[in-house]
């Protein structure tokens, strides 16, 4: 074989890659786009931050568009900053340029409040950190540290943090603190707002404040002086005003994120300190956090966890009071389809879940203690309370470590496996509601009636002891009819949850920009009247996250809906509803693209027309970012399926099957090339050697790590690692 027909072996033909065959879609990026970032604004950011601080590219752009939520926006660049003198650096350029940014941490948030049109900032790459301090009384935490990281630095002293979210191996303290994240164990006394005791943070006009150093106050006031007056006279009117102040009291007594935190200007009395306490929850709206430190919580020492069966949801929720009253670190609430669902996806459930009645209902009930007498003296107390129930099953507690995290697995699980289930092009949209306590029986059965009136699964699920709903809905909104009943079913959920039952239309997902244009609806005029204040008073300039908590669009929830083209269905690529759990264990994740990316990637590729210059743009780069740099892809090409699969098989099988198309793997490539070697005529003889050295050397690496790893890589090849 001559040196040219080498070269033609192994090199890369990124249009063999196609698109998936269907339609082109309206929201496909548009081919102004195709040289990614606008050359002006481009070398302004390079000229501010450095090239390797600039992501540029079209496929830059795209793999950022895409988030958990249903929403997408394609931002006209993504940078990098390492430092706050960065990000004061960004907030001057935008002032100056009239330009707008938003932050974006861990991608997970569930309503658009991590997109950008404009200028995206990723806060997790180079913002990764935390540390403990006081025994593990408190932690200091940098926006990009993974929730889940910092709680197993706290295990060993026997702590954790308030917040635990079902995202918490994937989401960062962040994202946490910018939309005071719940989840199963956290009370409202627990959540971010009550748990955070200081803050370091940039304002959008450059001060950089510590609230605890001595002179912070001090700081502040010279630094912002309009906006540390104005927070003043703000408090000022909401004391004058008992009705709305005890109306905003009450609406905190259970949990609520949607619009900005008007309590923090009863519970500051300080401009800094009401400053502070706006922060969280303030979705990355009123300034950049660059470093938190939180208040922690014991753990205990012993766990169990129960499966409490009743023939009605009713009847599952009247048991809820007594539960909370015992104990009980959490109780969450499952409908007969979901468990059913469950019971066919996943191994080792309990077979009577597959033949459920559909109005069931369950309560998965964890109980902690110090100690295994105390553990299982409230379990004794918890089935005297359940004694009287019409138990579908006996209630049976178990302290089996896979046994509880089998029953986590499921309840967390339940999106994952509604998203892989759903009709193929489908979007999904996941909702969550608080009802007060009192209120959440008939809450529960007035959603559900909500669902089937508009044709959506009428299943609810959530955390039944703090009254939080979550519900899904899955529905085609490319076309007309999907859309407007989309519309028509949030129309009547605001009149269900604020005018029937006095409750919050966001617990703990935060407002974004699915829920932004109903804050009037449920704060009232005056109320959300002052949260523009506040938005004006901290961000004159407009810079950060427009139409993010507060909109002047009474439609912006129905803008920028991303489709869900089809693509490869290899180990369920194609059904991927982009959650991004998968990326803080994807090995590539700052090298290139993560799993959620990639899949992002070839969507985009299906949506656009096949013969379009920004498909063939997005062919090019894809080769290496997609498939070359995929861990999986090499792992396999090295025969290395048991580490493969332990990294997980989606992403892996995908770029696979993409890359028969481009260049051979080495195995692949070599073994032919070394039989035409050595059976042809001979150009040179140290090629031959090389060839025979380069196999016997991967076929020896192979073998060795496959001896290694063997019996430690449980991972099935056909999960799906998401």
């Amino acid at each position: 074989m001559t040196p040219s027909g080498l070269r033609k072996l192994f090199s890369a033909n990124p249009a063999r890659i196609g698109r998936f065959d269907g339609p082109p879609t309206s929201d496909a990026v548009p081919a102004s786009l195709v040289d990614g970032t606008p050359g002006d604004l481009k070398a302004d950011l390079i000229a501010l931050l450095g090239k390797e601080n600039v992501l540029h590219r079209a496929i830059d752009l795209v793999r950022y568009a895409s988030d958990a939520s249903p929403y997408r926006l394609v931002p006209q660049v993504v940078v990098l900053p390492r430092t706050t003198d960065d990000i004061v650096k960004l907030f001057r350029y935008c002032r100056e340029t009239g330009r707008h940014a938003t932050f974006r941490a861990a991608g997970t948030s569930l309503n658009g409040q991590s997109q950008s049109d404009d200028i995206l900032i990723d806060v997790r790459r180079h913002w990764y950190g935390g540390k403990v301090e006081d025994d593990g009384r408190r932690v200091r935490a940098r926006p990009g540290m993974i929730l889940g990281h910092i709680n197993s630095l706290l295990e060993r002293h026997g702590r954790r943090l308030g917040p635990d979210p079902a995202s918490s191996h994937a989401c960062t303290i962040g994202g946490v603190i910018a939309n005071n994240a719940g989840g199963m164990r956290c009370t409202v006394q627990k959540d971010a707002y009550h748990t955070v005791s200081a803050l370091t943070f940039v304002t959008p006009s450059g001060a950089v404040i510590d609230t605890s150093r001595p002179d912070a106050e001090k700081k502040f006031a010279l630094a912002e002086p309009q906006l540390a007056e104005g927070l003043l006279e703000l408090r000022r009117e909401l004391l004058a005003d008992p009705v709305l102040a005890d109306r905003t009291r009450s609406k905190y007594a259970i949990r609520n994120t949607h619009g900005l935190r008007l309590c923090a200007l009863l519970d500051g009395d300080t401009p800094l300190g009401i400053f502070r306490r706006l922060l969280v929850g303030s979705e990355g709206t009123l300034a950049f956090i660059a470093e938190a430190v939180l208040e922690t919580t014991p753990a205990p020492r012993v766990t169990s966890v129960a499966w409490i069966p009743v023939p009605t949801i009713d009847e599952a929720i009247a048991l809820v009071p007594g539960l909370v009253s015992l104990g009980a670190s959490a109780v969450e609430l499952m409908v007969a389809p979901a468990l059913t669902a469950a019971g066919q996806a996943f191994a080792e459930t309990p077979s009577y879940w597959r033949t459920l009645d559909p109005k069931a209902a369950a309560l998965l009930v964890e109980i902690g203690a110090e100690d295994s007498n105390s553990l299982e003296a409230t379990q004794h107390q918890v089935l005297e309370l359940v004694s009287a129930a019409r138990l579908i099953k006996p209630v049976e507690f178990t302290t089996v470590a896979e046994a509880i995290e089998l029953a986590w697995h499921v309840r967390e699980g339940l999106l994952g496996l509604i998203g892989k289930n759903r009709p193929e092009g489908s979007t999904l949209i996941t909702e969550d509601v608080c009802f007060p306590p009192e209120r959440l029986a008939q809450g529960a059965h007035d959603v559900q009636e909500l669902l089937a009136k508009h044709g959506f699964i009428p299943g609810v699920a959530g955390h039944a002891a703090h009254g939080n709903l979550h519900f899904t809905l899955v529905a085609d909104l490319g076309g007309a009819d999907g859309l407007s009943r989309y519309s028509a079913f949030m129309t009547e959920l605001v009149d269900l949850v604020v005018r029937k039952h006095d409750g919050s239309l966001k617990a703990e997902h935060g407002t974004g920009r699915n829920m932004a244009p109903f804050v009037a609806s449920e704060w009232g005029e005056k109320a959300t009247a002052m949260m523009w204040r506040i938005k004006q008073l901290a961000d004159p300039h407009g810079i950060l996250a427009p139409d993010v908590i507060l909109t002047r669009n009474p439609s912006l929830h129905l803008e920028n809906l991303k489709s869900f083209p089809q693509i490869e269905g290899v180990t369920g690529s194609s059904q991927c509803i982009e959650c991004g759990f998968c990326e803080p264990v994807c090995p590539s994740r700052n090298v290139t693209m993560t799993p959620r990316q990639r899949i992002a990637l070839r969507r985009e590729m299906a949506r656009q027309k096949g013969d379009s210059a920004m498909l063939a743009q997005l062919q090019r780069e894809y080769q290496y970012d997609g498939i070359e740099t995929c861990a999986g892809v090499r792992l396999r090409a090295l025969q290395l399926d048991a580490l493969a699969a332990a990294l997980g098989a989606t992403m892996s099988q995908l770029a696979l099957s993409l890359r028969t198309l481009g260049p051979p793997g080495p195995i692949t490539a070599l073994r032919p090339l070394q039989a035409e070697l050595r059976d042809g005529p001979v150009i040179d003889p140290r090629l031959i050697s090389m060839t025979d050295g380069l196999v016997g050397a991967i076929d020896t690496i192979a073998a060795i790590l496959r001896n290694h790893i063997g019996s430690r890589a449980t991972v099935p090849a056909s999960s799906t690692g998401e």
